[in-house]
């Protein structure tokens, strides 16, 4: 019966991955304040609320960490574009009306934005790389947020008055 809703294994996987991420990102946007203003304080926000998901929904979130662990270059390359639109958009909205004038004039805050978005995505790669090569294929979360912490307020000393 399966096959007749779906093509192939591959098709469910997505279909179940789009699923997750949906779900994840209608909660997510119900709990975010889009009126916050301040760009490291809707940083520390978001942190929070994935927390919050984890703790809430902590099936969901370990299937969107496997898959994103996954190493089939057919699944992977169509996760990625899946990740890529999802981020963009989700960036966009959260990010829209920051305040600017919390920035030092030196600084072109676009391309801040840039840096310190960059600096997380490479920072989730490096969890998820972390991840796999564990014997529990698991994140610590704890650690990770601590960790998230500690390069936001770096982050926010460099950019910030």
């Amino acid at each position: 019966m399966l096959f007749h809703y779906f093509k192939n294994k591959k098709q469910l996987f997505l279909f179940l991955y789009d699923y997750c991420i949906e779900l994840s990102m209608k909660e997510f946007y119900k709990q975010v304040n889009l009126d916050e203003k301040d760009f490291f304080v809707k940083l520390r926000q978001i942190q929070l609320i994935k927390l919050e998901l984890l703790s809430k929904y902590p099936e969901i979130l370990k299937f969107i960490e496997v898959a994103n662990i996954e190493e089939s270059n057919d699944v992977k390359n169509d996760l990625e574009i899946i990740n890529k639109e999802a981020i963009e958009s989700a960036s966009r909205k959260v990010f829209e009306d920051i305040d600017v004038s919390k920035f030092r004039e030196n600084v072109d805050v676009k391309k801040t934005i840039n840096i310190v978005m960059w600096t997380f995505k490479g920072f989730n790669e490096k969890l998820m790389e972390d991840a796999k090569l564990s014997p529990s294929r698991q994140i610590d979360y704890k650690k990770a947020i601590e960790e998230i912490n500690v390069y936001t307020k770096m982050l926010k000393n460099c950019f910030y008055k």
